[in-house]
């Protein structure tokens, strides 16, 4: 009868123990898992939190180097009544001294080809005026730093029944020129005097580099119906300094229309109209921000 008893005493407690852990456990883990969760979600929005912020970090002190590019094609007509469709792709104004973005723009059109620093121009300086000879004629201004128009250009003859061929060569004489007419006369002061030029043109040819004041020279010899693409450089100058904190000349630049000259204009330094198509390219200057092309 005492074991009877005995047994069922401990029955009923392990009954009773089993009940209450139950509720306590499931309590426990309950509240515990809750905890637990709320504490991986913490975690997670820290650690989305961290690399959003890490993110934004890294693209405010990484420049942009992808840049907003122009292409042109330009139907012309020779004196000798030849056909052309030339195809320009063009950059911006870019400052040289944002390295990264220039250098990527390069990139993209010059080839092979060195991208030329500051003092790769022929120039000389005296007091932070440079000229192209030391007499200070033609190109001849205060500059601190410099913008780059980089791009390329292709030659098409689209002249039915006339083909240009290895036996039937023709030197096709183009240039790129900056049209000035349409700016003011303070602008145009602020440039230049009546015989000083504010570009320089660096064309990359496969024997040759040419380098002209006025003009980015882009004379091509012929051999077939297309020649091209061929990288080249429009140099335009820039001053920074306290009385120029965000430079002297970016808000002239930036009024420059480019102009297609063919024939005996493309060879001589005079600002003529050229071809139909003048047009006008952004810019990006010394907050390296891309500015659109002004109307």
């Amino acid at each position: 009868m005492k074991k009877t008893l005995s047994i069922l005493l401990i029955i009923i407690m392990v009954f009773l123990l089993d009940g209450c852990g139950a509720k306590k456990n499931d309590s426990k883990y309950g509240s515990g898992s809750y905890k637990t969760e709320s504490r991986t979600e913490s975690t997670t929005s820290k650690s989305t939190k961290s690399t959003q912020a890490e993110s934004m970090q890294v693209s405010s002190t990484t420049p942009k180097t992808d840049i907003e590019w122009i292409t042109k094609t330009i139907p012309f007509t020779d004196s000798n009544g030849y056909t052309f469709e030339a195809t320009l792709k063009l950059s911006p104004w870019i400052l040289l001294s944002n390295t990264e973005i220039i250098e990527s723009a390069w990139s993209k059109v010059g080839q092979d080809y060195k991208l030329p620093g500051f003092n790769d121009w022929g120039l000389f300086c005296y007091d932070s005026y440079y000229s192209s000879n030391g007499y200070g004629s033609y190109f001849n201004v205060k500059m601190t730093d410099m913008f780059y128009c980089v791009g390329e250009v292709s030659f098409k003859n689209t002249t039915y029944g006339w083909d240009i061929t290895s036996g039937k060569t023709k030197t096709l004489e183009t240039a790129l020129k900056i049209n000035t007419r349409d700016l003011s006369d303070e602008e145009k002061k602020e440039l230049k005097s009546d015989n000083t030029y504010h570009i320089i043109g660096k064309s990359f040819f496969s024997n040759d580099v040419s380098i002209h004041v006025g003009r980015a020279s882009l004379r091509a010899y012929m051999k077939s119906n297309n020649w091209g693409p061929t990288p080249f450089i429009i140099m335009a100058p820039e001053n920074i300094s306290p009385n120029y904190p965000e430079g002297q000349f970016h808000n002239i630049i930036k009024q420059f229309k480019i102009v297609l000259v063919t024939g005996n204009s493309a060879n001589n330094d005079l600002d003529d109209y050229g071809t139909d198509e003048k047009f006008k390219v952004g810019i990006i200057g010394k907050d390296k921000v891309y500015v659109p092309p002004v109307a």
